[in-house]
């Protein structure tokens, strides 16, 4: 929830666990996108892919779980219009 709490240029909501104002220069949707990069990489075998490159690789696995994160944190701000 949007709330009036804080300076200016500061994105603001409520926190879900405690209900206090939050402030953040990081938008809901980066919130969101870093609370689901957290599960990604949590199920995620990076030793397989140190080990296949992928790593290292720019346009690999990092770029791709990056981009699943931002679709689910869409995803997530899509149901809250619900």
């Amino acid at each position: 929830m949007e709330t009036t709490c804080g300076g200016s240029g500061m994105n603001n909501f409520e926190c879900p666990r405690c209900g206090h104002c939050c402030q953040s220069e990081v938008s809901l949707r980066d919130h969101f996108a870093g609370k689901a990069m957290q599960v990604i990489l949590g199920n995620y075998d990076i030793a397989t892919s140190f080990a296949e490159g992928e790593v290292n690789d720019p346009e690999g696995m990092p770029t791709l779980i990056a981009i699943d994160a931002y679709v689910m944190a869409d995803a997530m701000l899509k149901a809250r219009e619900r």
